[in-house]
């Protein structure tokens, strides 16, 4: 009797470590999908990143030229209408 509790003890154990082993199969493949989409997502947010600064790059050089341009038209005008005032006299 103690022989055949320690055989079905034993067949218990392998039962469940069959199942644990299924288990590990079925998630190891869902895992590896999810570890493929990451490493996607991990790529094009470096991407998207290096575009970002890019971008931020090129708004500031915009943006310096628009102050510039914007003095520039200041100047002028007011030698406009320094000119203008000029011509009224």
């Amino acid at each position: 009797m103690g022989s055949e509790k320690l055989l079905r003890a034993i067949v218990a154990i392998l039962v469940i470590l069959i199942l644990f082993t299924g288990l590990f199969v079925i998630l190891k493949q869902q895992v590896i999908p999810v570890m493929e989409q990451y490493q996607n997502l991990k790529y094009s947010y470096e991407r998207l990143k290096e575009e970002y600064s890019s971008l931020a790059d090129q708004l500031f050089s915009i943006e310096q030229g628009y102050k510039k341009l914007e003095g520039e038209y200041k100047n002028l005008r007011q030698m406009y209408l320094q000119l203008e005032e000029t011509m009224r006299i």
